[in-house]
């Protein structure tokens, strides 16, 4: 479930631009995986260290994305700071199952 809101964010964050409306469609998403990545995270142990640290860099990237929305905030780069937090958690998820 979790690897799949990755999955779905990420094709969410590539189709967004300075200019996308604030679409409550897109919100779900984004947030359906920013709360899959709270929830995701174990334990402090040494073999989810840094999954856990992926996660939370997505959570917190994916929490700026969903609040600029309605504020038309949205900013390149911060499409790309979510984009690249994303990517590593999803690479991480994989190594990990």
């Amino acid at each position: 479930m979790e690897e799949l809101a990755a999955e779905e964010a990420k094709k969410v964050i590539d189709t967004l631009s300075v200019t996308s409306p604030n679409d409550p469609t897109i919100a779900a998403t984004l947030r359906n995986a920013y709360d899959q990545a709270r929830r995701g995270a174990t334990p402090i142990l040494s073999s989810a260290m840094a999954l856990n640290a992926a996660r939370y860099q997505a959570v917190m990237e994916l929490n700026d994305l969903i609040h600029s929305l309605p504020r038309q905030s949205l900013t390149q780069e911060k499409t790309n700071r979510a984009k690249g937090a994303v990517d590593a958690w999803m690479k991480l998820l994989k190594g990990h199952s």
